[in-house]
């Protein structure tokens, strides 16, 4: 295929999966590496457009599916990107929580 048809194809399937509601999905990893920034040079632009700060290993282990994102690390992520607020999504199922033991937490009376 030359350049010029698959830039024609590429936009017609794009278009035909808008108009089927099926959105494109990208791992911010890839979104990351097309815009050509590392994962320092992402955690600056978080920094300094929300004055929050994100670990290497956090920001990692996102892109990665190793841990889900917060609704607050997608929306500084959108920021970061340059996105519309409610660009990301994730697909990522919330981890259960671990039921506490019976009695933890509780101090028994008299006890020191």
């Amino acid at each position: 295929m030359e350049t010029k048809e698959l830039k024609g194809f590429v936009q017609e399937s794009f278009e035909d999966r808008l108009r089927n509601d099926r959105v494109p999905m990208l791992s911010i990893r890839s979104l990351r590496l097309a815009i050509g920034i590392t994962i320092d040079e992402l955690r600056t632009r978080i920094f300094e457009m929300t004055g929050h700060q994100y670990g290497r290993g956090t920001i990692s282990a996102v892109e990665l599916g190793h841990r889900g994102a917060s609704v607050e690390l997608l929306g500084h992520l959108e920021r970061a990107y340059g996105l519309e607020a409610g660009s990301l999504e994730t697909a990522y199922p919330p981890k259960r929580q671990k039921a506490a033991a019976p009695g933890a937490g509780k101090h028994e009376a008299g006890a020191a």
